[in-house]
């Protein structure tokens, strides 16, 4: 398949390798979120007109006001930027604070529909050799309510066959648990205390199994997984209610993702 003039939701639904147009990663050291944008995506993104109905949405609902993506801005939240000759790299902590938490998710539902629309020709990633690991195509802020902050995307099959491999080591009936992705989580969702008890960690969970890989956060049955044994291997969100929840989920597909780059093993 010819890819130059197919957009990345076709390309990724067909498995096929994409080059970098974006990467979401967390640093547990300094509790933050890592969100890697390409030049020319941010380029792309920047050039939205105000009148675009994605941003019209957006406005109606927030007033966040003026929208660019650079190296000064993420959306609609003032940073600097990390700039190197491919991308630009942002790092956000505290994340929990609602008014950051809201700009980020908008502005990343942004990112994540731009992307699904554009081809890798006209993004024009720069780093080739690197290929995009998840392809999310939803995470929406509106009104609070049962299920409205649903996450929907794919993973690659690069991705895929990572979980599948830690799969692989389970004996019938066992679950493996990935602290340091529910660490993530925590951090997220308890961003302003520093000590944790048992029972506050315990509603956390980055789980394992053969047939599913999936994340859970406080809620009601509050999670998001995707199955193993699938073919298309789509992400699957249940009971995602608020935005806090969302952006908790987010951190902990945010460092699993991260460990998937960095080949990370774990025991049982």
């Amino acid at each position: 398949m010819q890819t130059e003039d197919k957009s990345y939701g076709i390309l990724v639904y067909h498995q096929q390798p994409l080059p970098l147009a974006y990467d979401l990663l967390f640093d547990i050291d300094s509790k933050s979120l890592i969100i890697v944008v390409n030049k020319k995506l941010a380029e792309r993104l920047t050039a939205l007109e105000p009148q675009m109905p994605i941003l019209q949405a957006i406005e109606k609902v927030c007033k966040f006001g003026a929208w660019s993506v650079d190296e000064h801005s993420f959306g609609y939240l003032p940073t600097q930027a990390e700039v190197d000759n491919f991308n630009f790299t942002y790092r956000f902590t505290d994340i929990g604070n609602q008014d950051k938490r809201l700009k980020i998710i908008c502005a990343l539902h942004v990112l994540f529909i731009i992307t699904i629309i554009s081809s890798p020709a006209e993004i024009q990633p720069a780093q080739p050799s690197i290929n995009q690991s998840l392809l999310l195509e939803n995470c929406w802020y509106g009104e609070h309510g049962l299920g409205e902050f649903a996450i929907g995307g794919q993973i690659s099959q690069e991705f895929f066959d990572y979980t599948n491999n830690l799969a692989r080591v389970l004996k019938p009936g066992y679950i493996l648990q990935l602290p340091e992705v529910e660490e993530a989580m925590i951090a997220v969702y308890y961003f302003n205390k520093k000590d944790f008890s048992h029972s506050e960690r315990y509603n956390f969970k980055c789980y394992l199994r053969p047939d599913t890989f999936g994340f859970s956060c406080p809620g009601n049955a509050c999670d998001l997984d995707y199955n193993i044994s699938g073919s298309k291997n789509r992400l699957s969100p249940h009971n995602i209610d608020s935005s806090f929840q969302q952006l908790t989920l987010l951190a902990g597909l945010a460092k699993l993702n991260q460990c998937f780059r960095e080949q990370k093993t774990f025991t049982q």
